[in-house]
């Protein structure tokens, strides 16, 4: 579903606070740990967050996006036509192709830590644990 185009700030902040959220969370959680919280009162943070926002969840409303009569949902059709748009919008072309080669490149050397450490070292290019 494409958001209409007088909901794209509203689109915009929400982006912008879940990135803070992805950010802040793992440091808030670093500062909480080493206080001599237990972990699950840690982890008990995440259920208070959550229920937190509920609430706004509750309120808001989600359209239901209409469909044209006679068309069933196809996600083979869906996809296709995704990709036409990608191809004929030049720049999400590029940066769509960009990003699908450097997580083809990466997720190889990610899928196996211990293997590229020892790859590594073999190679004098591991760091050295001080």
């Amino acid at each position: 579903m494409l958001v209409p185009g007088e909901q794209l700030r509203a689109n915009g902040w929400s982006q912008f606070m879940q990135s803070g959220a992805f950010m802040l969370g793992p440091v808030l959680g670093a500062a909480l740990y080493p206080a001599a919280l237990p972990l699950p009162a840690i982890m008990l943070t995440d259920v208070f967050g959550a229920l937190a926002g509920l609430p706004s969840v509750a309120v808001v409303k989600i359209p239901d996006p209409k469909r044209e009569k006679g068309r069933a949902p196809n996600i083979f059709r869906e996809m296709k036509e995704g990709a036409a748009v990608l191809l004929r919008d030049k720049k999400a072309h590029v940066l769509t192709f960009t990003v699908l080669c450097a997580w083809c490149a990466c997720s190889p050397v990610h899928a196996f830590p211990a293997h590229d450490q020892q790859a590594l070292s073999r190679h004098g290019l591991a760091r050295q644990r001080h």
